[in-house]
């Protein structure tokens, strides 16, 4: 992971001295030559941290090298971005001065050298020196190498191409489960459901003991993490024997955070009692709220038979279970709960009446579940010669079902048996020993195959609150504003896009994310990790990603003080904790929660931000202050009730993502947006009050998505039609909104609209004469014989309409 930071900042050094050549840029005395030792020095280390981050899980001096690079290497990423912003900048005022006295180097066209010519750039004296001081540091961590005794990596390795907070929601297990993937585990479901089917109070009293009265039986499914205790409940849930033996069967994801109200609404919605209506915070005190859901839950269970999942239980507190089972007890004589949990203690505080306890799956069953993933689409003869050593791999995995699912999705990249031999003899079986976390080291592995790209997109995610599931999308636009994805804007025909989507879904098939099949509806999937692998990701950037809830203002975190990525949660306050202002390191800041003002200090604090997310926060004003934010390229501003935006947005030149989705009351975007010249997706999704978009958006040609193009009327202004020419990198869908009249042919055909070949989807919302024009132009051309027959019939019925009201006219 260090590794693709170090080549990011190596990278940026050869753009420097480049830019000093073709862009007459004037460096500092000195610093041309700082730079270039800069370069060696860096290269000289880049060929030792395939070793040194192999070595640092067990050698924490190695761990400690490590950081102090990574922090040197933050820093200068921090000065050269700037540097490049400074030039950047100069570049886009100086070709609006050209561009206000000759008309002849239009914005689009900024980084032609005719641009460049009107004046040199000069590198920020400031900026030099904070170059030579990170010299020394990176010389002093360089000195520091050579007592390792790190082995030196020429050969790199293969490099694998591969909401928002509305698209985030909470990752709860699902009844549904996929069966041919499923190894190992028919003896432990067919015993569960015997004990579910049985009947009668003999077989009650045999599983009871004489000082308990139990109406409703108990069964705890108890075993360690990974081991497969949700899938064997799914399995047992989805059973026609159990299907058929009870009248209603309800599926409730718990999970840590024990909150009876929510599983008791859960349990209603579940049973058809519409649990989903009642208000948590109904006559504004939570019991009196508990007392009407609690009278619910009680008359929608009575009488029932039911069948009642409880998975992934924390919780050990007797109180909080006690008053959901005087409810739950009502239900009818064989009614059965199942419960899942990795604590004992937890099984027994519910009143378990039985407990099975989930073992490891044999050696079969992993080789059956590693020979799954590993041989897809594989020969038959290829399959026969890797065999035998899979068995042997299938044993390493100590029984645990997510490490030989794992362990079977880095096998599936290997295609020789030498590649086989290789993770079948690796240091890291041996390294790894300990009892609680036996998936680590197929983990460990899998992670340490991965291309230096990879390891850090998959890293990131850990600031994704545990339990909870996101989307591709969102999550590459975040990979974009880190400059995880590379330099793609290089080029004009660059797609950040496209290159996230190869690296997720990567991550996806080596079972780093897996998909969440209760909220994936066609094209929309949702995905998450399994607590270990989160737990794991976790362990890599320990001190720099941080999900944190905050329940007052004051509170303080001194683990913060090297934080780089905060999820931050907010509850019962309305206003940004004070010690979020010390983290001046930050690079993302996503804030959950109703933040109405944000103070304009907070942005003069966080100025190395690459990531700000203030979607659902409902924010009432945005700081001018915001310019301060050079480094910023993902801005999230969804369902935020301002009008209008600060003119001092449209500085931020490096901004890759703009969200303005949902915000109902803004009326129109700062003049000069076209300026943000790195622009690659606007969203204005459901901003219903913006009536057009400013005049300028034609210069964004490297925008890959724009929700809407709205183009506004005669008095409003803004944009037209023909700005869209040279936007011909737009993909997916796009909505086409004429709230003014598009005067002629000639203007819609300025629109090029025939050239978007990677658009799948484009609508029109335009009143019934002024769309005609712009349909015309799309169809026209290639439109087919048939689409050319109505546009004359069409042609006819309007001359026939107008001759009859001249007619009537005449003769009225």
């Amino acid at each position: 992971m260090v590794d693709a930071l170090v080549s990011s900042v190596m990278q940026q050094l050869g753009t420097i001295i480049q830019k000093e050549v073709e862009q007459e840029v004037r460096l500092v005395v000195g610093v041309k030559t700082e730079v270039k030792k800069l370069s060696r020095t860096f290269t000289k280390i880049q060929a030792v941290l395939k070793d040194a981050e192999e070595r640092q899980i067990k050698d924490n001096s190695v761990r400690l090298w490590l950081q102090d690079l990574k922090d040197v290497a933050y820093d200068i990423d921090d000065v050269l971005d700037e540097w490049s912003t400074e030039i950047l900048k100069s570049q886009i005022q100086g070709a609006r001065s050209i561009s206000l006295t000759k008309k002849v180097c239009p914005l689009s066209n900024l980084f032609s050298p005719c641009c460049f010519s009107f004046k040199k750039i000069g590198l920020r004296h400031d900026i030099g020196h904070r170059i030579k001081e990170i010299n020394e540091r990176v010389d002093e961590i360089a000195s520091l190498q050579d007592k390792f005794h790190f082995i030196e990596t020429t050969a790199s390795r293969n490099e694998i191409m591969i909401d928002d907070d509305s698209s985030r929601r909470s990752l709860e297990s699902s009844s549904l489960v996929d069966v041919s993937k499923v190894f190992g585990r028919d003896e432990n479901k067919n015993f569960i459901i015997s004990k579910l089917v049985s009947e009668g109070s003999s077989t009650q009293q045999e599983m009871v003991s004489d000082d308990q009265e139990v109406s409703i039986i108990i069964i705890s499914i108890v075993g360690m993490a990974g081991m497969g205790k949700t899938t064997l409940a799914q399995l047992v849930f989805n059973d026609d024997r159990v299907k058929n033996h009870f009248n209603k069967r309800m599926w409730v994801h718990v999970s840590k955070h024990f909150d009876k109200m929510k599983v008791a609404m859960r349990i209603i919605e579940e049973i058809g009692g519409g649990g989903g209506n009642i208000n948590a915070s109904q006559g504004g005190h939570h019991d009196i709220a508990w007392e009407s859901v609690h009278r619910q839950l009680t008359s929608s269970v009575e009488g029932k038979h039911f069948l009642l999942v409880l998975d992934d239980v924390w919780n050990e507190d007797h109180s909080l279970w006690y008053p959901l089972w005087l409810s739950l007890k009502r239900g009818s004589l064989g009614s059965r709960i199942i419960v899942t949990t990795r604590n004992e203690n937890v099984a027994s505080m519910m009143g378990t009446t039985y407990i099975h306890k989930l073992g490891e799956l044999s050696d079969e069953g992993c080789w059956a579940v590693l020979r799954y993933y590993a041989f897809l689409g594989r020969k038959k003869e290829e399959s026969k010669q890797l065999k035998e050593i899979g068995m042997k791999l299938a044993n390493k995995c100590k029984g645990l079902p997510l490490s030989a699912k794992t362990l079977g999705s880095l096998l599936h990249f290997k295609k020789s048996k030498q590649d086989w031999h290789y993770i079948l003899e690796s240091d890291v079986w041996k390294v790894i020993s300990n009892v609680d976390q036996p998936i680590l080291p197929a983990l460990l592995l899998s992670y340490n195959d991965l291309p230096s790209h990879l390891k850090q997109c998959f890293a990131y995610c850990s600031i994704m609150p545990r339990n909870y599931c996101f989307g591709k999308l969102p999550a590459v636009r975040e990979w974009i504003a880190q400059g995880f994805l590379g330099d793609s804007l290089a080029t004009s025909s660059g797609d950040l896009f496209k290159v996230g989507d190869e690296y997720f879904n990567s991550l996806v098939i080596r079972s780093f994310f897996q998909k969440n099949i209760n909220y994936s509806k066609g094209s929309i999937q949702y995905y998450g990790m399994h607590d270990l692998v989160h737990d794991f990701a976790k362990s890599l950037v320990e001190n720099e990603c941080f999900t944190f809830t905050a329940k007052d203002t004051t509170a303080q975190e001194s683990s913060f003080s090297r934080a780089r990525h905060l999820s931050l949660l907010i509850e019962e306050i309305s206003m940004i904790p004070s010690f979020l202002y010390n983290m001046k390191n930050l690079r993302t800041l996503r804030i959950i929660g109703q933040i109405p003002k944000i103070s304009s200090e907070l942005f003069g604090h966080l100025t190395c931000l690459r990531t700000l997310s203030l979607g659902g926060a409902y924010l009432e004003e945005l700081p001018n202050e915001i310019e301060k934010l050079i480094h910023l390229r993902y801005l999230n501003l969804s369902y935020a009730r301002f009008r209008e935006l600060p003119k001092t947005v449209t500085t931020l030149y490096n901004l890759r993502v703009l969200n303005f989705s949902g915000c109902m009351n803004l009326c129109k975007l700062p003049e000069g947006i076209g300026g943000l010249v790195n622009l690659i997706e606007l969203n204005v999704t459901e901003s219903r009050q913006l009536s057009y978009l400013p005049e300028g958006i034609g210069r964004l040609s490297r925008m890959r998505r724009l929700s809407d193009f709205i183009i506004g009327g005669m008095e409003s202004g803004g944009c037209k039609i023909g700005e869209l020419k040279d936007l011909n990198f737009l993909k997916d869908s796009l909505n086409i909104i004429g709230l003014g009249r598009v005067e002629n042919g000639n203007e819609a055909k300025l629109a090029f609209l025939k050239n978007k070949q990677h658009l799948r989807a484009l609508y029109f919302y335009f009143n019934q004469y002024t769309g005609v024009t712009i349909v015309d132009e799309v169809v026209g051309g290639g439109g087919g014989r048939r689409r050319r027959r109505r546009r004359r019939r069409r042609r006819r019925r309007r001359r026939r309409g107008r001759r009859r009201r001249r007619s009537r006219w005449f003769t009225g």
